[in-house]
């Protein structure tokens, strides 16, 4: 089986999204603290040419932020400006969770005006993240 299937069932024509699959296998890796799987399938997703969804990209920062790996999670945000993908609202709070926990503070308030002039709310929601992080 391996990376090829995942990235053929990642391709397959009229799928809603090409990687759903490849983002729901992101999640378990994710949870169950593999990066090395997390990497190999942000690579062979990439690989397909298709845009990845802020989903994917969220989790990727997730997987990064449990291992407290700041230099992934730095190199995800440059991925995503290259690919001009904007985080949704769950990225965002992952993301200041992750700065917020590496006392990045910087870059908590570097994401905290992106997310004003991307149109998403800094919160109560948000703030509880931010305390959760420290």
């Amino acid at each position: 089986h391996g990376e090829g299937n995942q990235v053929q069932r990642g391709q397959r024509q009229g799928d809603v999204d090409e990687h759903t699959l490849d983002v729901k296998l992101i999640m378990e890796y994710s949870k169950s603290k593999q990066l090395d799987k997390v990497e190999e399938m942000a690579k062979a997703m990439q690989r397909t040419g298709a845009p990845l969804p802020p989903k994917a990209y969220s989790l990727f920062i997730k997987a990064y932020a449990s291992a407290q790996d700041l230099g992934r999670i730095q190199g995800v945000v440059r991925d995503m400006q290259s690919a001009g993908v904007g985080l949704d609202g769950g990225g965002y709070k992952m993301l200041l969770q992750a700065f917020a926990q590496q006392q990045q503070y910087d870059q908590m308030q570097e994401v905290m005006g992106e997310m004003r002039r991307m149109g998403h709310r800094v919160d109560g929601a948000v703030y509880d993240t931010l305390v959760r992080g420290y």
